[in-house]
């Protein structure tokens, strides 16, 4: 009878360990669905979020160029290819675009009839010059860095083919051209991917300035999370895609 007692209970303890094995291995299971499950839906959104912010700052941006570019464009009609080139440098004296944007006029071959750092110079072997070229008009995006500046940056341009022949392109950083986003606008399209009772979709610089956000524009991002936002924003800065949390 002991003999029985002792294997019931041997028998007990390995079952209940077994079970608690088990029941970890089950909770990791869940935890790991349940994280990969979060990490998907926060994803969606935020690619979702991602497109339509980048197409609605694509299309300020456009709109603003191709004005600056038509207005140009508009003063070198009916006139020799030598006054066109005269002209286009006596607008971009008084033009301004955005901080540290400019125009320029190049030939058909790519030469640079008139630029403020790269007079004279040939740049069609570059690709986004060889797609202004090559389109009547249009936007390019490209990465790029001004001669006298470190590091490059996203850049946006619109070009013109002249009658002349000769192709007018209007340029800056993206980055100086955001004041231009309808943000009340853009509010109404993200508004869509709220989640949650609490869940809500935010955009801030690399400085840790809140560019979107109900309620907190242009405060800087420590006023919604705490300390966290220097992590997060060396986080961003190292990887440009990815998941983080934070307490708040």
């Amino acid at each position: 009878m002991k003999v029985r007692r002792k294997y019931i209970l041997n028998f007990s303890i390995v079952l209940a360990l077994l079970s608690l094995v088990l029941s970890a291995i089950q909770f990791n299971r869940t935890k790991e669905s349940l994280l990969e499950s979060n990490q998907f839906f926060f994803r969606t959104i935020v690619n979702a979020s991602y497109d339509i912010v980048d197409n609605t700052v694509n299309e300020a941006i456009k709109t603003y160029l191709k004005g600056v570019t038509d207005t140009v464009a508009s003063h070198t009609l009916g006139v020799t290819q030598e006054q066109e080139v005269k002209e286009v440098i006596r607008i971009a004296n008084e033009l301004v675009i955005g901080e540290s944007g400019y125009i320029y006029l190049m030939s058909p071959q790519g030469v640079h009839l008139y630029h403020p750092f790269l007079q004279g110079q040939n740049r069609a072997h570059l690709i986004h010059i060889q797609t202004q070229l090559t389109s009547k008009s249009g936007m390019t995006q490209y990465s790029h860095a001004n001669p006298h500046e470190v590091g490059k940056r996203a850049k946006v341009a619109y070009s013109v083919r002249l009658p002349s022949g000769n192709t007018l392109v209007a340029t800056t950083y993206k980055d100086e051209l955001m004041y231009l986003v309808d943000l009340e606008a853009l509010k109404d399209k993200l508004r869509k991917y709220s989640y949650g009772d609490s869940g809500y979709v935010y955009i801030v610089d690399l400085q840790g300035e809140l560019v979107l956000r109900p309620n907190f524009e242009h405060e800087h991002l420590k006023a919604l999370i705490g300390y966290s936002s220097e992590l997060l924003i060396d986080k961003v800065v190292a990887e440009p895609e990815g998941h983080f949390s934070y307490s708040i």
